[in-house]
């Protein structure tokens, strides 16, 4: 199950669909707003999002899963697993984020969502975020800008509360040379579950998930086949 970064959508994963060789299924998912779900209204509560997720995916969700978020993804991923396990319903086997600060520190973009949409398409640009298609589209802009904007305003309007953590295990991956996400932001996700805990940094920037350099969709599939499904964790 992968959830994309501010702006993107499932068509971020379908290279991961492509090149996958083995029996590991890859279900990237459609945000409101987006992808085949365009008549309907960008989110604006990531609590109200989680729920809407979880039960337009309970059929998946269900079965044994791993959740994977990239950057906003991560928070989103992290906001379903949570309502799953409020709810009593099955957990995932594992919760694995890239590029995405833990759910308890403020966001490093806190300040880009007031920017006009020439800057904030500078800035996209600059941490490899505006897709090269856009340049020859620019009519596409407006529409593409309004959703990274929608996107990070869900996130940052969305306030942490302390809960008990999660009892599946959380694996985080970061770039080397991401300018946004540092190392130490990675770390905090440690404190969100009370299973085991990886953070490993790959040679990449903060789009891992689109680098075909970066390796982390060959991380994801081994942690992916290394879940033991029969040991997943079940509400109590």
């Amino acid at each position: 199950m992968c959830f994309p970064h501010a702006g993107g959508g499932a068509s971020a994963f379908w290279s991961w669909r492509r090149n996958t060789e083995t029996k590991i299924h890859v279900h990237p998912v459609s945000l409101p707003g987006r992808d085949g779900r365009n008549g309907e209204p960008l989110p604006s509560d990531m609590t109200i999002l989680a729920e809407l997720l979880a039960h337009d995916l309970a059929d998946v969700l269900d079965e044994p899963h791993v959740l994977f978020g990239h950057s906003m993804g991560g928070l989103v991923a992290h906001q379903v697993a949570k309502h799953r396990w409020a709810a009593g319903k099955r957990m995932a086997d594992a919760l694995v984020v890239a590029a995405c600060p833990a759910p308890h520190l403020v966001s490093p973009l806190a300040t880009v969502v007031d920017l006009d949409d020439a800057r904030l398409a500078i800035g996209l640009d600059t941490i490899g975020g505006l897709p090269p298609e856009l340049l020859d589209r620019p009519q596409w802009m407006s529409t593409f800008l309004e959703g990274v904007r929608a996107d990070l305003k869900l996130c940052f309007a969305h306030s942490y509360r302390a809960e008990p953590r999660l009892p599946c295990a959380i694996h985080v991956f970061g770039g080397e040379h991401d300018p946004l996400v540092r190392r130490s932001a990675l770390a905090g996700w440690r404190r969100h579950t009370s299973a085991s805990f990886t953070l490993k940094m790959l040679d990449g920037n903060h789009f891992l998930a689109s680098d075909e350099n970066s390796g982390l969709r060959s991380e994801v599939f081994a942690l992916v086949e290394n879940v033991t499904h029969s040991d997943a964790p079940r509400p109590q």
